[in-house]
């Protein structure tokens, strides 16, 4: 009887604890797995003009290489000498991450942290997939080419229309000082119009 009895708990035991078991593996919950702490990228924010992150981007689809305007604008050279004496900025430099379809150009002003400036060219982005934090203003064409301005944080810029899908940004920053910023994008804009494609 003893026996018996101890068999029985035993039995109860164990079939509890398979029970157990089963039920956590059960617990199935739909979706894709995503490790612990990560985000989703939506909150990150983007560089003006929603370039992404620098120089990991991958092209669109859409972005066919024989028929991107920009794949021969060195964006470097847009801003010669002279256009650099007049703005009162030192030589450019590359911006990092370069692809056919996104370049650009960075310029510091010769007084340090006064402000700076940069140019983006993009094959794969029109004016209607600009990022701003504030409204995108239409504004008269400059030269040949449609235009909007916008803000992005403090910084400004005006991007020029190439194609539907493919525009350059004149972007520079000055402090907090979004209205000069915006004066000094448009000076930068209005140089450079004359060399972009389309002119």
């Amino acid at each position: 009887m003893k026996l018996s009895l101890k068999s029985s708990v035993l039995a109860t035991v164990a079939v509890a604890t398979l029970t157990a078991s089963l039920s956590a593996c059960t617990d199935q919950r739909e979706g894709l797995p995503t490790p612990g702490g990560s985000s989703s990228g939506t909150t990150r924010p983007s560089i003006p003009g929603g370039g992404g992150t620098s120089g990991t981007r991958t092209p669109s689809s859409g972005a066919s290489p024989s028929g991107n305007p920009i794949r021969d604008v060195d964006t470097c050279a847009l801003l010669n000498s002279a256009d650099q004496a007049t703005l009162g900025i030192e030589a450019g430099s590359p911006k990092s991450g370069q692809t056919d379809v996104d370049k650009g150009c960075i310029w510091d002003s010769k007084d340090v942290g006064e402000f700076g400036v940069q140019v983006n060219a993009y094959g794969d982005r029109g004016l209607k997939d600009v990022q701003s934090t504030g409204e995108v203003k239409q504004i008269p064409a400059v030269g040949k080419h449609n235009a909007v301005q916008y803000l992005y944080g403090k910084a400004c810029a005006v991007s020029l229309a190439i194609t539907e899908s493919a525009r350059v940004d004149a972007t520079s920053s000055s402090g907090n000082d979004s209205q000069r910023a915006c004066q000094i994008a448009t000076q930068v804009a209005q140089m450079i119009e004359p060399k972009l494609p389309g002119s």
